[in-house]
């Protein structure tokens, strides 16, 4: 169903590159010493060099620490993508977020930008849920 909803990452194609390590292609087009070096998610972005699609990269300011970068990397993708794109919270939804890490808080994040109503924080760390607020 992913593939034919346009997620590629999730579909059966992607699963079984992910675990082959290769590019949705099949190919590998990264080297060391002869060897061949396995891409991780069709991406491999803590190479030196990597090879990706188009529609993954995203053009930065140079000005942008690469810590800032980096959350965009997994963090407010996964939290942000969970609320947008898994869960499709709408308008005057009802939101709990179980965990206030990176992912919880960035789907807190895409609970607010979505315009859930109510948005319940759950998390057993008392700092995090003053954060969260």
């Amino acid at each position: 169903m992913p593939c034919q909803e346009g997620r590629p990452a999730l579909c059966e194609n992607g699963a079984k590159t992910n675990l082959e390590g290769t590019l949705l292609s099949g190919e590998r087009r990264l080297h060391e010493n002869g060897s061949d070096v396995h891409h991780h998610l069709g991406v491999s972005a803590f190479s030196e060099y990597v090879v990706v699609a188009r529609n993954s990269v995203v053009k930065v300011d140079k000005d942008v620490p690469f810590e800032r970068l980096a959350l965009f990397g997994c963090t407010v993708m996964t939290g942000v993508g969970a609320v947008v794109n898994t869960a499709k919270v709408q308008m005057g939804s009802t939101v709990a977020i179980v965990g206030l890490g990176g992912v919880g808080l960035s789907a807190l994040l895409g609970a607010v930008a979505s315009g859930a109503r109510k948005i319940v924080a759950i998390d057993l760390n008392q700092e995090k849920l003053e954060f969260a607020k």
